[in-house]
């Protein structure tokens, strides 16, 4: 079976329903850390790498209208 995790800081927590091979997160704000337990049949339980996601400071494209002196 599949479980995925959540770490945010505060060490890993399942995520509630995310049982299934992939997982995509929700929206995040801040870096956050995800991976994937295996549970074998014989309740062998093994881990994935981790993967962090980190939030960088977004690129702004000013826009001009036709309003623009």
């Amino acid at each position: 079976t599949y479980q995925w995790q959540i770490d945010n800081g505060s060490g890993f927590t399942d995520i509630s329903g995310a049982t299934s091979s992939t997982y995509t997160p929700t929206a995040i704000t801040t870096a956050t850390g995800y991976r994937r337990k295996v549970t074998d049949a014989c309740g062998q339980v093994a881990f994935s790498n981790v993967v962090t996601i980190t939030i960088g400071t977004p690129v702004i494209t000013p826009t001009f209208g036709s309003n623009v002196w």
